[in-house]
């Protein structure tokens, strides 16, 4: 079980106290921590996915005590989960005799199905008094080679190892979760709150399991029982809201319970976030977006918020906002085109293009063909051939789409017939190159030949003075 969500919590409140003086103090050259202080801040580091103080703490376990089985078993397990097998092999060769040891050597060799069973068997036969980590380490290698089923079977004797169970339940919980068994999952939940009835979190978890299995009223009263413990609880209130929204439950009174959570966190989005959800859902944009904008007015550059407002809105949002926001993450302009592409499957088309030009303005790298399409789309005509100005003097090598979709916004934008005349001739040169040109796309038989007749199209009807049928020849889908 996770040392975060220790139910004892004032040895948890001890044990955070802990990891924050050595986190002050470690790097002192007169630190002084006994041996079971690190273990214990190492095993809560690890719950903290803090693999720098980790390290930390087998420096100064080094230093302190060399030659400590359990720092050893733990260096072990480091090497593993940052290292190639060959590293974890080498670090788990000292310790191949313990629990630990031999855990890790299974999910190193990887045996099997037979194999691995006898090897799970020998590890609990005629075992006892198994630390918490041990169980920890058992129930994560058991999933991760496959063997959940072995679990499962051996559930009870698994059990008997320990003096206290609700660890290797609430790890069950998690690996159930993992491999979709939710009756697994229930199982191990609703025994751990018989064993701890007072226990806030476990309550927690079983509600959010009943309502992966679509047992809303169950997950409801599982959700009061925690609240019943806690009256604060963020946590249980969101589940109740959820249940309450999946059991299609008057809008007012799945936003009441996130109103609850949001007066006791303001400063979580989650509450905010699926606040704005279930308006949205029921057709309240307005009061979705307010509910946004009320969460970023305290935090203006919440990436999430900006990009759940520049959906929903489909890009109604100042690109000055979007690219706040931009600025402080950590992805990088292929991370934000990709997300583009999403928007833009997602018929998204205002919020994609809001996004490519933000990630453009901030990454100065030449746009993808994807921006000259998008804002065509979007009727963005102007800033298209703006965009196509700041291409001729860059020398971006262009391609045919985002090229015909710079004829098209002349035609639409009535420019003179010479000016479209001078595009269509480029649109037909890069219908020449060949298909092994980028520029190309390498488009299709098919697809060149609809190009063409487009392109021949407006040429006969402006070299004719017809009035050109844009809608009636356009390829691309055109907002409206």
């Amino acid at each position: 079980m996770s040392r975060l969500d220790d139910p004892h919590s004032s040895y948890n409140d001890e044990l955070k106290r802990l990891y924050d003086r050595f986190k002050e103090e470690s790097v002192q050259p007169d630190a002084y921590f006994d041996e079971d202080d690190l273990i214990e801040i190492f095993d809560y580091a690890s719950d903290m996915a803090d693999d720098a103080t980790r390290i930390d703490v087998l420096l100064v376990g080094a230093r302190l005590y060399p030659s400590s089985e359990p720092l050893m078993q733990r260096k072990a397990c480091l090497v593993f989960d940052t290292s190639g097998d060959e590293s974890a092999r080498r670090a788990v060769a000292p310790v191949a005799g313990s629990v630990i040891g031999r855990l890790l050597a299974l999910r190193i060799d990887r045996p099997s199905r037979q194999q691995a069973r006898e090897r799970l068997e020998s590890i609990i036969d005629g075992g006892s008094d198994f630390e918490d980590e041990w169980i920890i380490q058992l129930v994560h290698t058991a999933s991760e080679i496959g063997e959940f089923a072995w679990l499962v079977e051996s559930k009870e004797r698994i059990m008997r190892l320990t003096d206290y169970p609700q660890t290797f339940l609430y790890e069950m919980v998690e690996v159930a979760k993992v491999n979709y068994d939710y009756e697994v999952a229930m199982t191990c939940a609703e025994q751990l709150t018989d064993l701890e009835p007072f226990n806030c979190e476990f309550w927690e978890n079983l509600a959010e399991i009943q309502i992966a299995a679509s047992k809303f009223d169950d997950s409801i009263n599982s959700a009061d029982y925690a609240l019943a413990i806690n009256p604060e609880s963020v946590r249980a209130m969101m589940l109740k809201a959820q249940a309450l929204y999946e059991m299609c439950r008057p809008c007012e009174e799945v936003v009441a319970w996130l109103d609850k959570a949001i007066e006791v966190e303001p400063d979580d989005p989650a509450p905010a976030h699926y606040k704005a959800l279930t308006f949205y859902a029921a057709g309240f944009v307005p009061m979705a977006v307010d509910a946004l904008e009320a969460y970023r007015r305290r935090h203006p550059d919440d990436l999430p918020t900006v990009e759940y407002l520049n959906t929903i809105t489909d890009g109604a949002i100042p690109v000055d906002v979007m690219m706040a926001a931009m600025e402080k993450a950590a992805e990088g302009n292929d991370d934000w085109n990709a997300k583009a592409e999403e928007l833009i499957r997602a018929g998204r088309h205002g919020a994609a293009v809001n996004m490519l030009v933000s990630s453009f303005r901030l990454h100065q790298i030449p746009p993808v063909s994807a921006l000259f399409i998008e804002l065509y789309v979007c009727r963005r005509y102007k800033e298209l051939q703006d965009y196509m100005d700041i291409s001729a003097i860059a020398g971006w090598n262009l391609r045919l789409p985002e090229q015909l979709a710079y004829t098209l916004s002349l035609l639409r934008t009535g420019a003179e017939s010479q000016k479209v005349l001078d595009s269509i001739a480029r649109t037909e040169s890069l219908l020449d190159i060949g298909s092994d040109d980028d520029r190309s796309l390498n488009a299709s038989p098919l697809e060149t030949a609809g190009y063409r007749a487009v392109t021949a199209q407006i040429r006969r009807s402006l070299l004719s003075g017809e009035q050109v049928d844009i809608d009636a020849i356009d390829p691309f889908p055109v907002m409206k």
